[in-house]
């Protein structure tokens, strides 16, 4: 008779082995999908409040009171976009080694699901966008142990992250709910029961707020001329199109999605991204809803908070075009989930030592293998026509090796 079963637990000498698994496959993610910071996320970066209060920015008028032209220049903007980024990365991976911990293919198996999958690469990518500044928010809320801690950044950075980008409303928000939710349930009372309520209640006037923030049209267009004639390097021609966020509405949003949504092409795209990315979401709240049944408690609420948490980024595909990004966040709010349930419930203690099984079923061990194969081989549509690079980099080596060498500018300006 065939085994079904396979044992769970690993040695530390695994452990070990698996860790520098997950570390190459974060490291050939990052590679597969960076580039130069854009032009978009850089136009971005210069929104402010000088026509009048508007979404998104907040971070260029923090950055207008410095009275720095350093600050607002291209060069800050591309050395702090990749700081971000790589300090993503690193958090991902400090949670994904107090992960590892538990010595479980239970809790393993997500972990190289998620760095095999496409969320890396477009984390990577969209290097610049305020989805790396806003994640960085989260992650190092997350980090936090404590309830009361966590509760007062999750408050403040919620405010600032909704100010950044409206979007962090459907993208972030709703795991960070969920982790008060979780650590306030190893000893809940009253008092953390109010205080949630009241969080939410006051992400949601920040929200309103921030998504109600737009300017007459006439007036956007002369904030474009205005940001042009006074951002630092004359040379750099930002993005106009860039400056229609600040006119359009949800509503206006939608109308646009429906036309977009005309055409059996972008059905097709839609189809197709959801076939090559959501299965790692899937797969990673499979593993989850396992550790939710085994804690045997109240396990019908958890589910519904884990499930809406995962899938709540792609909410954006009615207001926004760009489907792979969406989609990847989904991997990405997944991930979280789990990252949150490993290690948040009963302090992750309990998870390790009872909740998790002793035995993987070799179907899980097998679907899991076959999915993360095909990750490494996904190639999905990039931004201003980019393509996913693979092994071995060559361009990208090429130009660091310019850089070192050469002394060729690192600083390589894009033209979108």
């Amino acid at each position: 008779m065939i085994n079904k079963t396979l044992n769970a637990n690993f040695t530390s000498d695994q452990r070990n082995y698996f860790t520098v698994i997950v570390f190459f496959l974060a490291v050939f993610g990052f590679l597969k999908g960076v580039r130069t910071p854009s032009l978009w996320g850089y136009t971005h970066y210069l929104f402010n409040y000088d026509f009048g209060f508007v979404k998104r920015g907040l971070i260029g008028e923090l950055a207008a009171l410095t009275s720095s032209d350093y600050i607002r220049s291209y060069e800050f903007f591309v050395i702090s976009s990749y700081l971000i980024l790589i300090l993503n990365i690193l958090l991902l991976l400090r949670f994904s080694m107090n992960i590892l911990r538990n010595c479980n293919l239970n809790t393993a198996l997500p972990v190289f699901i998620y760095f095999s999958s496409v969320s890396v690469l477009y984390l990577a990518h969209c290097v610049g966008h305020f989805d790396n500044l806003v994640l960085l928010c989260v992650l190092i809320t997350l980090s936090l142990k404590s309830f009361y801690l966590r509760y007062i950044i999750a408050l403040m950075t919620t405010i600032f992250c909704l100010l950044t980008h409206e979007m962090f409303l459907v993208t972030f928000f709703p795991v960070v709910t969920l982790s008060l939710i979780t650590i306030a349930s190893n000893n809940l009372d009253l008092k953390k029961t109010i205080l949630i309520i009241l969080y939410i209640l006051i992400a949601m006037v920040a929200a309103s707020i921030a998504i109600k923030a737009v300017l007459p049209k006439e007036i956007v267009h002369e904030s474009y001329i205005y940001t042009q004639l006074n951002q630092p390097n004359s040379m750099i021609k930002l993005r106009k199109d860039t400056f229609d966020v600040q006119f359009r509405n949800i509503a206006d949003n939608v109308e646009f999605m429906e036309q977009y949504y005309s055409t059996m092409e972008m059905y097709f795209r839609f189809v197709i991204g959801v076939f090559a990315t959501l299965p790692s979401s899937i797969f990673i709240l499979f593993f989850t809803i396992r550790i939710i049944k085994s804690l045997d408690f109240q396990p019908l609420l958890w589910f519904v908070f884990a499930i809406s948490a995962s899938f709540s980024p792609l909410l954006l595909h009615s207001v926004a075009t760009d489907m792979e990004r969406f989609n990847s966040l989904s991997i990405l709010a997944s991930f979280l989930v789990f990252i949150i349930f490993s290690l948040d419930f009963k302090g992750g203690k309990q998870l390790a030592e009872n909740v998790l099984p002793n035995k993987v079923s070799w179907r899980v061990v097998t679907t899991s293998t076959i999915l993360i194969c095909l990750n490494l081989g996904t190639k999905i549509a990039l931004f201003d026509l980019y393509q996913v690079d693979f092994y071995p980099f060559y361009d990208k080596i090429i130009h660091v090796l310019n850089t070192v060498f050469l002394c060729e500018d690192f600083f390589v300006m894009p033209n979108y």
